[in-house]
Parts: C-alpha cells; sequence; structure tokens
C-alpha cells in the first residue's frame, strides 16, 4: 500500500462560487444564453444570398428579462424638509445675504448668507436687491440612495412700474364703476 500525501495548490474553500447579485456572473448568463440561441438558429436556418426566407417579424430567440428582478423598485420622494421664504437684502460678488422666514413659524426670522454658485443658472437672473426666493432644505430619496439636498428657487414675477400700476388700478375702477349691482 502506497502511503504518499498528495499536496493540493489551494484550500477547500478557495473555489470560486458564483453569488446570484454579481452583475458579472449574469452577464455572462446572459451572454451564454444567447450564444446559445444565436448557435442553435444559425445551425437551423440555411444559409442563401438573401434573407428573403426570414420574415421581418419573426422571432429568432427569446432574451430572459432577468434585469426586472436585479433593480429594486424604489420611490423617489423627498422626507424631512424645512422650508424658508427669503428676501435678498444684501448682495456682493460671491454671496448674497437673506432674510428667511420660516414657513412652519412665520412669526420669527433669521438671516443667513448663501455662495452665488448655489443659484441655478436659470435662477442667477433674478438674483438682486429684494428678490423673493424659496429654500428647501431636506432628505431626498433616489433610487435607494439618501442624499441630503439644499434647493434655492427664485420668484418670477413680472416687473411692473408704480405708472403701470396705477394704470392697471384705474383701468378696473372704470370697469368696476360700469358694472350695474342690483
Amino acid at each position: 500500500m502506497n502511503s504518499d500525501t498528495v499536496f493540493n495548490d489551494h484550500w477547500i474553500l478557495d473555489r470560486d462560487y458564483s453569488n446570484k447579485c454579481d452583475l458579472s456572473f449574469q452577464n455572462e448568463v446572459i451572454l451564454q444564453t444567447l450564444n446559445s440561441k444565436i448557435n442553435e438558429k444559425k445551425n437551423s436556418i440555411q444559409v442563401t444570398n438573401t434573407f428573403s426566407e426570414i420574415e421581418k417579424n419573426d422571432t429568432i430567440f427569446n432574451i430572459p428579462n432577468i434585469f426586472n428582478e436585479l433593480t429594486p423598485n424604489y420611490r423617489n420622494y423627498i422626507s424631512k424638509s424645512q422650508n424658508w421664504v427669503g428676501y435678498v437684502i444684501e448682495l456682493t460678488k460671491d454671496e448674497f445675504t437673506a432674510k428667511l422666514i420660516d414657513k412652519n413659524d412665520p412669526t420669527t426670522y433669521e438671516v443667513a448668507q448663501f455662495d452665488i454658485d448655489e443659484v441655478s443658472k436659470g435662477d442667477i437672473g433674478l438674483l438682486k436687491k429684494g428678490a423673493l426666493f424659496y429654500w428647501s432644505v431636506g432628505y431626498a430619496n433616489q433610487n435607494g440612495q439618501v442624499i441630503k439636498q439644499s434647493l434655492i428657487r427664485f420668484k418670477r414675477s413680472i416687473d411692473i412700474t408704480f405708472d403701470d400700476f396705477d394704470r392697471i388700478i384705474d383701468k378696473a375702477n372704470d370697469i368696476g364703476g360700469k358694472i350695474k349691482w342690483e
């Protein structure tokens, strides 16, 4: 009887086991499935000079849809947000100062400074002394990832002069005077 010891160059637990959640494994399964279906179809089709024998709507092979199982269906939402209405009181080259009124408790106000970089490009033209804006701070859930975000949106309103305003009021009074109330 031979009593030689056999030495293996690996441990028992060092084998590469697949994980169903591993995307490289799933991609490999998809490629293998597609290649086998393509080879089956290729072997079953007789090669001709034209493809007239194959109709446009022929199903060549079915691709398994495993991506719905891979990506969970997360809802995008914002939670625990704090909201203020702001009024620009000072404007410098790099920042602006604003008086903030808490929308949940309008009896108090705060003064805060903001970098101009925090204002979106679409709102930068609205940034001037006296401009109104809305500031929201909260947690956003985007595809399962929680992000703390701060959002500044400037109020869009028409520029109206005092003369225009007086003309509008006068016209409204004229129209109101012509209404016959019963």
